[in-house]
């Protein structure tokens, strides 16, 4: 089919219809759980008063300049100023007239929260509104996805479709079956640009990385963090054989369930959380939407977090395809899932393997290093961690390692006035070690720009330990270098926090992590791990299994042997 730009469109959506009726929501969604319209959607309690938004403020502001690693970068690479902006709200709320809120106030106030934390640039250092926002998702019945072709260009299509029976707007199909729904306009802007306008208002460290989740969060939000959708409605322009069509779909909510437990609820008190909480959220309730049978992980213990399969390529060579979801694991569970990865690995075809984090947003920082034994030829040296050098911070510290070598560390850090404290080994360096190498075939790495927090650190354990080439979607990964501590697991530790309101939490990164060998001392956040090559992906990967894809990584496999 012919490509046709955006712009050869007419700006005006004449003949809307609606994708479904409002009435029906509730038995097209039912399944899902308890969905309704967000328009609907209201806090069933007082709203928040202003000493409750004043406890929220200055737990922010005590959190941010006590405990928070990135604070001078991101001041630095962002011009991110978040204590004068908290200063300034507590300002305003001591001058609210009553003392008593309202729906308007509150919703003004988690906006500007939202915004101070946005501005950091950091999916790790996030405020957390309280219930029921924080344990309910908006979404639309559909993805988009980018896609790249050598006879089309870039084009962003209709990937997934759920509850929507329309001819007009028909869920993808195989093969000859294929009828590519084009996205032009969101709300009446051309798409490229609203993706890239709704990543500006997402947290993202680059520039890719907010792309990304431009992109993800089009149709998914929690509305626990980040914006949440400003209209009630949308209106999705697209082509569908060359004809034009608009559909008008309501943004819906969905409330977590022990299934799908609302993020913040998880990691409990584990100090090797590297995870990106919304992507990890998301991703699930995705692949509970839209998974298929071809594309379902299995089943068994770490079904949700790895997946191998053998896969053919057009040439005839076998190799490995090891997709990793998740490296989110529980800390009792780490020596567990290092070895049913071992064993996935004995049925490798050594002719070379493919490993695949793309979308991954983190976990168990440990879980993601010890990996790389499996496939390295010399042993793993772990990232180390830091503290940010301040008061707070040391003291934090100093609790969790008494022991009087690393007193000594702190009285260097505090003597020199250097910008951060090195933190003794997460765990014994030696457990990154402790299966070693076990495929020894060449090996290429695919990343994307949602490939985030312990993503990030396999990604540069990978690169730093010179692995094999890493091929991106994307130029580099989503640049979380962060060690990522949730509220109520730093209030145990530190004694100078205190109860937040209606369970409304913040995470916050408590130590940066910085990479090894060749690169020792320089820091993943924000920076992430570039693509030595890059590869957009194709309306076949999209619409299939990946197959372009996964030719290219054979492609570099061969060269690599």
């Amino acid at each position: 089919m012919r490509a046709v730009h955006p712009t050869a469109l007419s700006p005006q959506p004449f003949g809307v219809q609606d994708a479904f009726r409002e009435t029906e929501v509730r038995r097209i969604f039912g399944h899902l759980g308890q969905v309704g319209l967000l328009r609907d959607f209201e806090p069933a309690r007082e709203p928040l008063g202003r000493a409750e938004m004043l406890v929220i403020v200055e737990q922010a502001t005590a959190l941010l300049s006590g405990y928070y690693v990135h604070l001078p970068v991101k001041r630095a690479l962002h011009a991110a100023d978040p204590l004068s902006r908290l200063q300034v709200l507590s300002s305003r709320l001591w001058a609210m007239r009553s003392p008593a809120g309202d729906r308007r106030t509150e919703a003004e106030f988690h906006e500007e929260m939202t915004d101070i934390f946005t501005s950091l640039r950091d999916l790790h250092t996030i405020y957390i509104l309280p219930e029921p926002y924080r344990s309910h998702i908006a979404f639309l019945p559909f993805l988009v996805e980018r896609a790249v072709d050598d006879d089309a260009g870039e084009r962003y299509l209709l990937t997934k479709v759920l509850g929507v029976d329309s001819p007009s707007f028909p869920a993808p199909a195989r093969g000859d079956e294929r009828r590519d729904v084009v996205i032009t306009h969101f709300n009446g802007v051309e798409i490229g640009r609203a993706v890239a306008r709704n990543g500006e208002l997402n947290a993202g460290s680059n520039r890719a990385a907010r792309l990304a989740k431009g992109l993800e969060r089009l149709t998914f939000r929690w509305l626990g963090v980040g914006a949440r959708p400003d209209e009630d409605w949308v209106v999705v322009s697209y082509l569908l054989d060359g004809d034009q069509h608009h559909l008008r779909f309501p943004w819906l909510v969905l409330a977590g369930d022990a299934e799908r437990p609302a993020p913040v609820r998880r990691g409990g008190g584990r100090r090797s959380l590297a995870l990106e909480q919304e992507g990890d959220w998301l991703r699930r309730t995705k692949r509970q939407f839209f998974a298929v049978r071809e594309e379902a992980p299995g089943r068994g213990r770490f079904a949700e977090q790895v997946r191998f399969r053998a896969y053919r390529s057009r040439r005839g060579r076998d190799v490995g395809h090891l997709r990793i979801f998740s490296f989110d694991v529980q800390a009792g569970e780490v020596a567990a899932f290092a070895d049913h990865v071992r064993r996935l690995l004995d049925d490798a075809p050594p002719a070379g393997l493919v490993i695949d984090i793309r979308g991954n947003p983190g976990g168990d920082l440990v879980a993601a290093q010890k990996l790389l034994q499996l496939i390295s030829p010399h042993p793993i040296v772990p990232q180390p961690v830091e503290f940010a050098n301040t008061v707070p911070s040391a003291r934090l510290a100093r609790r969790m390692y008494p022991d009087e070598a690393f007193a000594e560390e702190l009285g260097l850090a505090a003597e020199t006035g250097a910008a951060y404290i090195r933190s003794p080994p997460v765990v014994d360096p030696r457990e990154y070690n402790d299966i070693g190498r076990v495929y020894a075939g060449p090996v290429v790495l695919i990343v994307d720009a949602l490939s985030y927090s312990a993503g990030d650190i396999f990604a540069a354990g990978f690169r730093d330990h010179d692995l094999g080439e890493v091929v991106g979607t994307a130029a580099q990964t989503g640049g979380g270098g962060g060690n990522v501590w949730t509220y109520d697991h730093l209030r145990q530790a530190a004694s100078d926090l205190k109860p937040l309101p209606r369970e409304a939490s913040f995470d916050v990164a408590v130590r940066r992590s910085t990479r090894v060998r060749d690169k020792a001392g320089i820091g993943l956040e924000d920076l992430g791990v570039t693509a030595t090559r890059t590869r957009a992906l194709t309306s076949r990967d999209l619409l299939g299994r990946n197959e372009d894809l996964l030719e290219y990584a054979v492609e570099v496999l061969e060269r690599r042997r």
